[in-house]
This record gives structure tokens, sequence and C-alpha cells, in this order.
């Protein structure tokens, strides 16, 4: 199997764009930037990066502090990969500028919702699944 080298690091910058657009940028974000080491810990150094319904330092159960510390961890890879493709395969970087990443993702996967009519939507996905051809 053979492919394009530049073609598979600009789908995964995509990727990775996608997903800080998705969970830190949008208003539907589930992870908030403190800033470098505003997030207090119990028992690690302060960390970056933390989800939005945090409990305050002290409050956190240890799968909670886990949880931070992969956020963290998984953010600093995601950040380091980033960094890499546009230095050496892509177009000028924005890292995660949110400013420049919402203009991108607005630009490149602009979804139109207004057309979406709240009482058609539902929870209860029984009848798509039972339509469905499988």
């Amino acid at each position: 199997m053979f492919y394009n080298i530049k073609d598979k690091m600009e789908e995964l910058l995509v990727k990775i764009e996608r997903f800080v657009f998705n969970n830190l940028v949008c208003d539907d974000h589930i992870i908030v930037d403190d800033g470098s080491l505003n997030v207090s810990m119990e028992n690690h150094s302060n960390l970056r990066y933390t989800y939005i319904d945090d409990k305050d330092v002290g409050e956190r159960t240890l799968i909670e502090q886990k949880k931070i510390i992969m956020l963290n961890e998984v953010m600093e890879i995601l950040s380091d990969l980033h960094q890499y493709i546009h230095e050496t395969e892509c177009e000028k970087p924005i890292y995660f500028d949110k400013k420049a990443l919402e203009k991108k993702m607005k630009e490149n996967y602009e979804v139109n919702i207004d057309s979406i009519d709240e009482e058609d939507m539902t929870d209860d996905l029984s009848e798509d699944i039972s339509n469905m051809d499988i």
C-alpha cells in the first residue's frame, strides 16, 4: 500500500485541529485552557488544561486527578505533533491559537444548523434503528 506522506500529514493535521476546536474552542467545549501551570493538582505539579466540570483542588477523586493528568499529556502530544507537521509538511502554523483555529474551522467546516427543527430531535433512536437496512 502506497500513500503520499504529505496527504497523510495534512489529514492528521485536520483531525488534530478539529479535535481541539470541538473540545476546547467551540461553545460546547469540554476542555478549559487555564494557562500554563494554573491548574493546581493534589499530588502532581500544576498543569494547564482541565475539564469544564472540574472540581476544586482537594475535592477531586484519584480517578479525576488521573483524567486531568492524562488530558494534559494528550494535549501536549497533540501540540507537539501539530507543530511538527507544520514545520515539516504544511502551510503556516496556527498551533492552538483559538481565534485562528475558530476562523479556519468556520471556513472549512461550516455547518448550517438553522434548518434543524428541535421538535425533530429526540434521544430515542429505536425508530431510526428499526428502519435501517442491515
